[in-house]
């Protein structure tokens, strides 16, 4: 376990897979009261995209705390290039508000989205985090019996804590929930050199 400054605190950052890493303490305390209250913030505003996944909401692009995580992704990213080893370009920064009902089916990540940091924010009920596969692609998402032999690394939602994926077409998914949870993502594209 590697110490990073990724944002506003130490955060422990550790290797627990290929391409994968597991961060604890991703903001320190005044960060994280703001971001872990948003859901009760009169000053936000939360939205249903039209290709957004069912019971999920996302906080409007022009919202004052989307606008700050915006900032934010530029901040951190000279740290993310170090810990991931790639030059990087900031490309989306979302806040979601997951209901419960909400499930993410397995999928691999578009390929222009290099690296995501997904940071684990508040939750009430049964949760879940993010599931990894590491195998054999299938052809077919729709019936994970066909997916063969996998590894499966399992982030849990732990409040203040989150992961780092370097999208090299890793499967993952998250379980159907009978809870509500809050996060937030930051993702880059990968820096071609001219």
């Amino acid at each position: 376990m590697t110490q990073h400054q990724i944002y506003d605190t130490a955060s422990e950052v550790k290797l627990i897979a290929s391409d994968l890493w597991s961060v604890t303490n991703c903001f320190g305390p005044e960060t994280f009261d703001h971001f872990s209250k948003l859901h009760v913030n009169y000053n936000e505003t939360w939205t249903r995209p039209l290709d957004c996944l069912e019971f999920r909401l996302q906080l409007v692009s022009d919202s004052p705390t989307s606008n700050r995580l915006k900032q934010m992704s530029i901040d951190m990213l000279p740290e993310i290039e170090r810990i991931v080893g790639y030059q990087l370009i900031p490309s989306e920064s979302k806040i979601w508000l997951d209901l419960s009902g909400w499930h993410c089916p397995y999928h691999v990540d578009a390929p222009l989205l290099f690296v995501t940091y997904q940071m684990f924010l508040w939750s009430h009920g049964e949760v879940y985090g993010t599931e990894f596969c590491y195998g054999d692609t299938p052809k077919d998402f729709s019936d994970p019996r066909t997916f063969g032999e996998f590894d499966r690394i399992s982030m849990p939602f732990t409040p203040n804590t989150g992961y780092i994926n370097l999208n090299n077409n890793k499967i993952h998914h998250a379980k159907n929930m009978t809870g509500t949870r809050l996060s937030a993502c930051v993702q880059y594209r990968r820096k071609v050199k001219a």
